[in-house]
């Protein structure tokens, strides 16, 4: 009779077995997969009335580095990220509560349609340095957010056994510090 170790070792072994021969490979079709296969955040957005203020806090409450402006009827009119914060916003110091979100959003934002395929959003990131691209429906209404975060996960889970199982590094130790 096998050991309680031995059963486990036994179960893990065909578990991977089971797993290895599941293994997904990334191919053109799954590059041709509409960007509804991929997990999108949700909308999170302010009107074009709110303030900065506004627009940080949700970004803050949903763990987002950007929040959608919609206009009255729900359309995008605009993007706030944290780029726009950083670069528009904090310098000089300004009360963010009076700052109006749509002088400092990126108007005209590029969108994708929830029908177009990952291939094409990638590139459509690539290319357009765009960290950030709001997802639409038929409608033009927002329907979600593409981030690199999304299309890295997508990528990653076709190699995560290389991804996972990496080794450490002996070289990329702890830098020592300087100063103090």
């Amino acid at each position: 009779m096998a050991s309680p170790e031995e059963s486990i070792e036994e179960e893990l072994e065909v578990m991977y077995e089971e797993r290895a021969g599941q293994h997904d490979a990334l191919t053109v079709e799954r590059l041709r997969a509409p960007l509804t296969d991929l997990a999108l955040s949700p909308v999170v957005s302010v009107p074009t009335t709110g303030s900065v203020r506004d627009a940080v806090n949700q970004m803050k409450e949903h763990h987002c580095g950007a929040v959608l402006v919609l206009d009255a009827e729900g359309f995008v009119a605009g993007l706030f990220t944290e780029r726009d914060l950083l670069s528009k916003v904090i310098d000089p110091p300004r009360d963010w509560r009076e700052e109006r979100v749509t002088d400092y959003m990126t108007p005209q934002v590029e969108v994708l349609r929830r029908n177009q395929s990952v291939a094409y959003a990638l590139n459509y990131l690539h290319h357009g340095g765009y960290c950030h691209l709001p997802v639409v429906d038929r409608t033009g209404r927002p329907c979600g957010m593409l981030s690199m975060k999304h299309v890295v996960g997508f990528l990653a889970e076709f190699f995560r056994q290389e991804v996972m199982n990496l080794p450490p590094e002996p070289s990329d130790g702890a830098l020592p510090q300087h100063g103090g």
